[in-house]
């Protein structure tokens, strides 16, 4: 069985055999999304290039890249699937959008050199609908088209809408960001069964865990203007056709959640061997756990890279938020720091290779000290303010919980806690 590191080389190397140029890893710091770290595949790399001319129509690129996505990280502990730092592998193709040979490739390579078994893949693509609140745009039939050449059953051949398989650039960090690059998508799920289902209506696009979208493949051949509000043909259109690398891993091994497979199901056996006290319920426990890992490889790699410390502001403020956020999982999950984190920042650094482990153990130890302290005094204040509501109305409203989150900066996580502690009656009106 193929393990997690064999997922990204199989595809740099199955690409690279097909004339596809292997580029570096980007750093996660770059000038060019100054406020956050990099979010996608090819963000620098090809944008870069894009932007000084150095990419011509053919031109053809493969590569992978750590993918940080702060707009995720609330949904990470939810479910089976989200995580805020992840692996990402793509292929690039320029002056090309060819349905046919993008969709063949990427279907060999998952079927032929992946093994995962057809009977088990299901298809979304765009369905048509409106672009940007004003432009109709028309059901992608070509897409649809080299699918069913390809052999797929319109059972498992799913139309959906702009929301889900029509692309947009997000804002910042582009050559011209006046310019948001756009086109139609097509994604590969695989299906976990009719047992997961949420109900016999379930399709690929339902939340409910019975599929898992793994590849997407981007047909990027439009650019939208938002000053104009024009939407017009690409000069230079291209296919980008992706994978996650953490779920392909979970998909290959018919396993639902990407915390049950390496490089998280080692730690989480590592958990159990833990003293926690707590009284959380067990998903809440499971929530907090997954929270900490995924937020503990994210700091890895970020220190590494060269983040800031934790702060005020654009990537200090995010890097805060990751750094109280393990926090407040380690406060409610009843665990010392020294029981849990040099050992997990350890077997992280030996999982992926690269990661240098004393200099991020050395790094990531004075951040979390600094924060640490700064986040003690923080609830101590938020306490005091959270006992005065409770002495003075027995009860906490909706405006008395955004008061302690918002102004004392006290955690949702630790208000609930605190409700429970105090048996206070929570009051859902301001």
């Amino acid at each position: 069985m193929i393990d997690y590191n064999q997922v990204s080389e199989s595809f740099l190397c199955f690409y690279q055999d097909s004339g596809f140029e292997r580029l570096p890893t980007a750093p996660m710091l770059h000038p060019s999304v100054p406020m956050s770290f990099v979010l996608s595949a090819g963000l620098i790399q090809v944008e870069t290039g894009l932007s000084e001319g150095k990419i011509q129509s053919g031109d053809k690129y493969v590569l992978l890249q750590n993918c940080f996505r702060h707009f995720d990280l609330e949904s990470v502990g939810t479910d089976d699937t989200h995580l805020s730092l992840f692996e990402m592998a793509g292929a690039f193709h320029f002056g090309h959008t060819g349905r046919h040979e993008a969709l063949q490739k990427i279907w060999y390579f998952v079927t032929e050199v992946l093994n995962i078994k057809k009977e088990h893949l299901w298809v979304s693509y765009f369905g048509g609908g409106l672009i940007d609140g004003r432009h109709k745009q028309p059901e992608d039939r070509l897409t649809y088209t080299a699918w069913k050449d390809i052999g797929i059953t319109d059972e498992r051949l799913i139309k959906l809408g702009p929301e889900d398989n029509f692309w947009f650039q997000r804002d910042g960090g582009k050559a011209n960001e006046a310019i948001r690059k756009c086109g139609p998508h097509t994604e590969l799920f695989y299906d976990f069964g009719k047992h997961k289902a949420c109900s016999a209506e379930c399709l690929p696009g339902c939340s409910c865990g019975r599929f898992m979208e793994f590849s997407n493949i981007l047909f990027i051949e439009n650019e939208l203007n938002p000053d104009t509000k024009t939407l017009s043909s690409s000069p230079l259109p291209f296919v980008e056709t992706v994978i996650g690398i953490e779920r392909c891993t979970a998909v290959l091994h018919d396993i639902p959640s990407i915390f049950s497979v390496e490089p998280y199901k080692h730690l989480f056996e590592k958990f159990d061997m833990l003293q926690m006290d707590t009284d959380l319920s067990p998903n809440q426990i499971t929530q907090g756990k997954r929270i900490i890992l995924d937020h503990l490889r994210a700091l890895c790699i970020l220190v590494q890279d060269g983040a800031p410390p934790p702060g005020r502001g654009g990537r200090q403020r995010l890097m805060r938020k990751l750094f109280r956020r393990v926090m407040t999982q380690q406060l409610l999950l009843g665990l010392q720091p020294d029981e849990f984190f040099p050992e997990f920042i350890k077997l992280l650094c030996q999982f992926f290779s690269g990661l240098m482990y004393e200099i991020i153990a050395t790094k990531l130890k004075s951040y979390y000290d600094m924060e640490y302290e700064r986040f003690a005094n923080t609830l101590i204040k938020g306490k005091r303010e959270f006992s005065r509501l409770y002495s003075k109305y027995g009860v906490l409203t909706e405006a008395h919980c955004h008061l302690l989150q918002k102004e004392f900066g006290i955690p949702q996580e630790i208000v609930l806690e605190l409700w429970l502690r105090k048996e206070i009656t929570a009051s859902h009106h301001p």
